[in-house]
């Protein structure tokens, strides 16, 4: 089972944004990644950073994943201990709810922000750096969606 920590984070809120993941397999860190996301809400990004992590471990066929998140209403959303209420975030959720079914084993746990450090210090690294190349390049939820249906036709 591979563990991914996820993060999102905002700048002002809505603010620029961006979100990250961290991957590890038997404890050693097998990918990181972070994006930029232009403007969205720090939910918007938590969820972002989500759906980025599980389009990688979708192409790279981890069939166990376990997502470990700092933020309580995503993962109580997700275990269904909360309902998603919000309408800026029911696409974000929809479009989960079209990958989970991808991964065999899914779990997604709450985790206290100090566990989450890597994740939190490539959202902000990102935010710190973001170039104007980084604007032309903002991972969008319509982006994401494309790169999800991508996935899903090849072979």
């Amino acid at each position: 089972m591979v563990q991914i920590y996820i993060d999102g984070a905002s700048r002002g809120n809505p603010g620029l944004s961006s979100c990250a993941y961290v991957i590890l397999q038997n404890r050693q860190v097998i990918h990181e990644e972070s994006f930029f996301l232009g403007l969205a809400t720090n939910n918007q990004a938590e969820y972002s950073g989500l759906l980025m992590a599980l389009l990688y471990a979708i192409t790279h066929q981890f069939n166990e994943v376990q997502v470990l998140s700092d933020s309580e209403l995503l993962v109580k959303q997700l275990n269904g201990h909360y309902r998603v209420k919000s309408k800026n975030l029911v696409p974000y959720f929809e479009c989960y709810l079209s990958m989970k079914p991808r991964i065999h084993h899914f779990l997604i746990e709450h985790i206290r922000r100090e566990k989450n450090t890597r994740a939190d210090f490539l959202c902000n690294q990102k935010l710190n750096l973001i170039t104007e190349k980084d604007t032309e390049r903002e991972a969008s939820l319509d982006q994401i969606r494309e790169l999800f249906k991508r996935i899903i036709r090849e072979p």
